[in-house]
């Protein structure tokens, strides 16, 4: 990609890679199981099904973890009815998709996520077999972060997932 024109010559290519968080915990894994050319990737909050966490939140009379949620969710995912939208969320999981794992990837949660078990951030791990150097880094109680995506404790998840991309691009 370099010297092609309206390239950026302070961007190496070889050295991208992607860190998402809450629902982005799914999409980053499922890109670079597919998408090759990335150096790494981090699951910041491991959201492996989706799907299962929509089902379980509609059982609990529709629970909302922010106001209008159901109308955000179902806007975003072009979909008009919430009695049908579960059956589509159902295939919104890693399942399958991240043994295709390729590159570096770190799995961060806290121990004490109440939107996302977790067993998800085990699951990816342990799905996760192709990968060259694949961590699971859980946060507890006593060191913070241990809420969803670290959010108590914002800036020790940030901080350990930028020092691991660091070391993981410099070696």
């Amino acid at each position: 990609m370099r010297g092609l024109p309206g390239s950026r010559n302070d961007i190496d290519p070889t050295r991208i890679g992607l860190v998402g968080w809450s629902l982005g915990g799914y999409y980053a894994p499922r890109a670079a199981a597919f998408e090759k050319r990335l150096a790494l990737v981090v699951a910041w909050g491991a959201n492996h099904n989706w799907g299962a966490v929509q089902r379980r939140r509609l059982e609990r009379e529709g629970e909302r973890p922010v106001p209008h949620y159901w109308e955000h969710v179902l806007w975003g995912w072009g979909h008009d009815n919430l009695e049908t939208f579960p059956g589509f969320a159902d295939a919104v999981h890693l399942d399958g998709v991240v043994e295709h794992i390729t590159v570096p990837f770190l799995i961060c949660h806290g121990e004490n996520d109440r939107q996302i078990p977790v067993a998800y951030a085990h699951r990816s791990y342990e799905q996760a077999v192709n990968s060259p150097h694949r961590q699971l880094r859980l946060f507890t109680a006593e060191e913070g972060a241990t809420e969803h995506i670290g959010l108590d404790h914002l800036s020790h998840t940030s901080t350990y997932i930028a020092d691991w991309v660091a070391d993981v691009l410099t070696q």
